[in-house]
């Protein structure tokens, strides 16, 4: 060990060592708390003391307490990597003592420390270095900075670090994406990639920000692969909406079809007065649809004129559905809006209809409805002239991209 390299704490640091034949391996155990060494391979094996970290002579990849022991190829030659003469490793990863935990030396240094207490610099001040390490020599803390391939322990925390491209990184099980003995749950917040088969559930948590990247580096596409006959499902159902356009409606007999106005500057529009009516195209229940839900039905409606005075405005629309080789059914809606007085003309605003019941309803299923502008109800006064009707909608509840096949959800 005369020719060990040292650190600046002056405390030679040993990764392992080789046989007489510098090419082979010799397995070696450390003790977590104090850095002692244990390379005696009979004394290894056999050892019952506890305090080692040693390999499972069984399963040479299983450490006992969870701590992995890092093994270093030798060159024959006797040059880089061989332990024998030197020590250390030349351009490889090796260990120094351990620390007692990362310090914040913001709110000062540690007190009544002991000669060779050892701590990491959590951050930069009082004359400690964020990343570097520092060791209590009876007079003053000595400073190292920290090299590439180094690692070190952190006792309170029982966590390894290696500093690798000018950062220290954590060598445990937080690191890596982990499988439970049941193979139940994956726990873990790194980078990476992994694969993942399982027969069961896999269920992904994520206590902050839910976020799924594809322009970390290059933008890419992201492609989920479903298989045959299967699509993407989520579970927690989204809206959208199923739209009935005016403008292109028509009506029978034709006066009672409403006046087509200039809307804004370069548009017009359909204006009802009261007993004007509507009808649209047939749509088809989109193939994302949550079959059997109620969808929200409801109607855009635009002011044309300032009313003096609170003002209202009913309307009906009549739903006519049928599902595919059934027969076709209606079902009216009746909604009142109340209009403030000195509304603004083109203010637009959205009225609730009610929820149209499509129990048992299937993708596919065809959907129209009559749009009417009726008297007021009791007390109030009419809306004065005409007001615009811009679309009908229905909310419709989405836990699909679309169904499995053609007509089949």
């Amino acid at each position: 060990m005369t020719n060990a390299s040292r650190d600046n704490n002056r405390v030679p640091t040993l990764l392992g060592v080789s046989s007489l034949d510098l090419s082979t391996p010799t397995t070696i155990a450390v003790n977590p708390a104090t850095g002692a060494m244990l390379i005696d391979s009979p004394s290894l094996y056999v050892s019952t003391d506890a305090r080692y970290l040693k390999l499972d002579q069984a399963d040479p990849q299983t450490i006992e307490n969870g701590v992995p022991l890092m093994t270093t190829p030798v060159d024959e030659d006797g040059s880089g990597d061989q332990l024998v003469n030197k020590g250390y490793c030349d351009d490889a990863h090796w260990f120094i003592p351990p620390i007692i935990t990362w310090w914040d030396p913001t709110g000062g240094l540690p007190d009544d420390p002991h000669v060779g207490d050892r701590y990491g610099a959590d951050a930069t001040a009082n004359d400690w270095t964020e990343g570097y390490i520092y060791e209590w020599d009876g007079e003053g803390w000595v400073e190292s900075e920290p090299e590439e391939g180094w690692f070190l322990f952190d006792l309170i925390d029982y966590i390894l670090w290696e500093f690798i491209s000018g950062f220290w990184l954590e060598v445990e099980s937080s690191s890596y994406w982990i499988v439970d003995e049941d193979q139940i749950d994956i726990t873990g917040d790194k980078t990476g990639s992994f694969d993942l088969t399982t027969t069961g559930t896999g269920t992904f948590s994520q206590v902050l920000t839910p976020e799924i990247k594809t322009d970390t580096t290059t933008p890419t596409d992201l492609t989920v692969t479903t298989g045959a006959a299967k699509t993407l499902v989520l579970a927690t159902s989204v809206f959208d909406d199923l739209q009935f356009q005016v403008s292109n409606a028509k009506v029978t007999p034709n006066n009672l079809l409403p006046s087509w106005e200039a809307f804004t500057t370069n548009t017009s529009e359909y204006a009802f007065s009261v007993n004007d009516e509507v009808d649209t195209q047939a749509n088809e229940i989109p193939h994302w649809w949550k079959e059997g839900t109620a969808g929200n039905a409801h109607l855009h409606i635009t002011t044309k004129g300032v009313p003096a005075q609170e003002q209202k405005a009913q309307f009906t629309v009549t739903f006519a559905y049928a599902d595919t080789n059934e027969v076709w059914v209606e079902a009216p809606f009746t909604a009142e809006l109340t209009i403030p007085i000195s509304t603004t003309a083109l203010t637009n605003f959205y009225l609730d209809l009610g929820n149209l019941t499509l129990t048992n309803y299937l993708i596919g299923a065809q959907i129209r409805c009559r749009i009417k502008r009726v008297a007021k109800s009791a007390g109030g006064t009419e809306y004065v002239g005409d007001i615009f009707i811009t679309q009908c909608g229905i909310h419709l509840e989405k836990t699909r991209m679309g169904s499995r096949n053609e007509i089949i959800s």
